[in-house]
């Protein structure tokens, strides 16, 4: 199966079995979703089945909870994604401050807030993605990170049209600070290298939000320390074409692009194949460093 850029994010149904579920991974799936109000027995038993399908494949599968108002929270060390249904702006706030132990994303149903937005509107979509937001929709049709998809068979096949929104990426790159210019200014120079791919070395996913969120139409190679770095890549299993990468022995040196050759042939490119990469895998080291090059 080619790599969609867009993830699906698929939900679990109750008594699915471990084949259906891995069904689901092989047609696409990237984020499994777990009903709040599933029995707790029946959550640990999905969320068993995924993690399961993730050894098996060696290949990363974030798990996402929903829960409305009147759910009971239960455990949540499991999941890296929370999606509030029903809640306001000030009762997701209170909801992320009296679970102040969960350490991933929190998405909010068609209100902008926390760290992403459920939402089939294309303006409310468009000032999330702005903000470096997730954006979850089920409408395929509108660019998003992730397309929810509530079917119990294997996920419909799909193909995806070439974005190159080169107006978001200049006024990035005229208005931005920080991260956010620097990744406006390595997809624009994907764009003119013909890159294969970006790489984004990472430390918190900071870096790779601002790229992701301006839906470029090429892969893009989240690299990140093991195990230190492994949480957070999963944390990102979502966002718009994006291939989490833990890697468990680095480099002595640090510099950027011998590692960046390294991790480009671990993907089976070939040579004279150009890539952009930016960012750094160890913390503290400067994370601006960007550079082009060719296999």
């Amino acid at each position: 199966m080619k790599e969609l850029r867009q993830k699906y994010v698929a939900v679990l149904h109750a008594g699915q079995t471990l084949e259906q579920v891995d069904a689901l991974y092989e047609s696409g799936m990237r984020v499994a979703l777990v009903e709040g109000a599933f029995p707790a027995a029946e959550r640990r038993r999905l969320t068993a089945l995924v993690k399961e399908i993730f050894a098996r494949h060696n290949d990363p599968i974030g798990l996402m909870l929903r829960l409305d108002r009147d759910d009971d929270t239960g455990v949540l060390s499991p999941f890296q994604y929370v999606q509030l249904r029903g809640f306001t702006a000030a009762a997701a706030a209170d909801w992320r401050e009296a679970h102040g132990d969960f350490t991933g994303l929190v998405l909010l149903e068609g209100i902008l807030g926390g760290d992403g937005v459920v939402t089939d509107d294309p303006d409310l979509a468009m000032e999330a993605a702005r903000r470096g937001m997730l954006v979850l929709s089920t409408d395929e049709a509108l660019v998003a990170d992730g397309l929810l998809y509530d079917g119990a068979a294997p996920l419909p096949p799909r193909q995806e049209a070439e974005i190159w929104d080169e107006t978001a990426m200049l006024l990035r790159c005229a208005g931005g600070a920080g991260d956010w210019q620097l990744g406006a200014m390595a997809i624009l120079a994907a764009r003119s290298a013909k890159a294969k791919a970006i790489l984004v070395f990472t430390t918190d996913g900071a870096n790779l939000s601002a790229l992701s969120s301006l839906y470029p139409p090429l892969p893009l190679i989240a690299v990140a320390k093991r195990p230190e770095g492994e949480a957070m890549l999963l944390c990102q299993t979502m966002r718009w074409a994006t291939l989490p990468t833990a890697i468990t022995r680095v480099p002595e040196s640090r510099a950027l692009e011998p590692f960046a050759r390294f991790i480009a042939e671990l993907y089976g490119y070939q040579p004279g194949d150009s890539f952009v990469a930016l960012g750094h895998w160890v913390e503290g080291e400067n994370q601006n460093r960007l550079c082009v090059f060719t296999l």
